[in-house]
C-alpha cells in the first residue's frame, strides 16, 4: 500500500507528462480530500463518492466542487438504489403473489422506452 504523499507524487508526474485529469484512489479523510486540490493546483481532478464506502467519506456535491474537483463520480449510486427497489418488488411478489402494490414505484413501459431512447435504437437497426 502506498502513502497519500506517494499518490500526490505520482499525480504530479502524470500531470507533468500531460495527463488530462488525475484520479487519486480512495482518499481516506476529509482532510485528504481537501488537500488534493491544494497540492495539485490547475489540474483537472476526479473523485469518486461511494455510498457506504469504508474508505472515502461521502461529501456533498457542492462542497466537493468548491474544493476544486472537476469531475465527481457517483459510480454505484443508481445500482445501489436499484437493488433495494428490486428486492422490494420481489418481496412484494413473494408475499402478495402480485407486484400490484409495487407498481407506484415502477416506471411505465412508455417511460422506460423514453428513458433508454428506444426510438433511436429502432432507427439505428434500420441500417442493418
Amino acid at each position: 500500500m502506498y502513502s497519500f504523499n506517494d499518490a500526490i507524487r505520482r499525480a504530479e508526474a502524470y500531470a507533468e507528462a500531460g495527463a488530462d485529469a488525475i484520479f487519486i484512489e480512495a482518499p481516506s479523510s476529509i482532510e485528504e480530500i481537501e488537500k488534493i486540490p491544494k497540492l495539485l493546483p490547475g489540474i483537472h481532478l476526479v473523485i469518486n463518492m461511494v455510498e457506504g464506502s469504508e474508505k472515502t467519506p461521502l461529501l456533498d456535491l457542492n462542497d466537493i466542487k468548491s474544493m476544486g474537483y472537476s469531475l465527481i463520480l457517483y459510480p454505484i449510486s443508481m445500482l445501489l438504489a436499484s437493488i433495494k427497489w428490486m428486492k422490494f418488488v420481489l418481496k412484494t411478489l413473494k408475499q402478495d403473489g402480485s407486484t400490484k402494490l409495487a407498481e407506484e414505484y415502477m416506471s411505465s413501459f412508455s417511460e422506460m422506452f423514453q428513458t433508454v431512447d428506444l426510438q433511436y435504437y429502432r432507427n439505428l437497426e434500420k441500417n442493418f
